[in-house]
């Protein structure tokens, strides 16, 4: 039997299968973030805020302030985020409950408030297109097609595809005043 057509048995078959590629991911990212966070700050940042923004927040366990570059698409005046890989990821999980973060967006700094959804159709569907025209890769790892005006095709799918992820809603009150 060849091993490369043989499918995983079980979930963790499948978790460990992709575990290389988590770990070549979670390697790549502590080198980079750190210049990435940087750039960010400086007077360079326009090279990368137009698809990344920096939000810090605090632990709540640990009560320790974190800051890490992030994915973003703006929808009706709201900075949204989706965590990919978010079985992998803990950050977000600090964001469930309403939690006052702090942006860097554009160059600038900003008080906001944030709520991570998992899973819940009504809150991810109505946000998730924006997203999806904005990293239509995006769209294609999910196995989701985009119309011409950017919209979803198939909006059942895009239901069970919002039942799978993890989105951060950012309201940065400042920001809908200039929007």
């Amino acid at each position: 039997m060849d091993l490369a057509k043989r499918k995983p048995t079980t979930t963790s078959q499948a978790k460990r299968d992709l575990s290389w590629l988590i770990r070549i991911g979670f390697v790549f990212h502590r080198v980079t973030n750190p210049f990435i966070r940087l750039i960010l700050r400086s007077p360079l940042h326009s090279l990368l805020s137009g698809r990344l923004i920096l939000i810090t927040y605090t632990g709540k366990k640990s009560g320790m302030r974190y800051m890490l570059p992030v994915q973003y698409a703006r929808s009706d005046g709201e900075l949204i985020v989706v965590a990919g890989y978010h079985q992998h990821k803990k950050w977000w999980r600090n964001l469930r409950q309403r939690s006052m973060i702090q942006v860097c967006y554009r160059g600038k700094w900003y008080e906001a408030l944030a709520t991570a959804s998992e899973g819940d159709v009504g809150v991810i569907t109505p946000l998730f297109p924006a997203y999806l025209r904005r990293f239509p890769a995006s769209a294609r790892i999910r196995g989701l097609t985009l119309d011409p005006s950017g919209g979803v095709e198939d909006e059942e799918k895009l239901r069970e595809a919002a039942k799978k992820v993890v989105m951060v809603g950012i309201k940065v009150p400042a920001l809908k005043a200039s929007a």
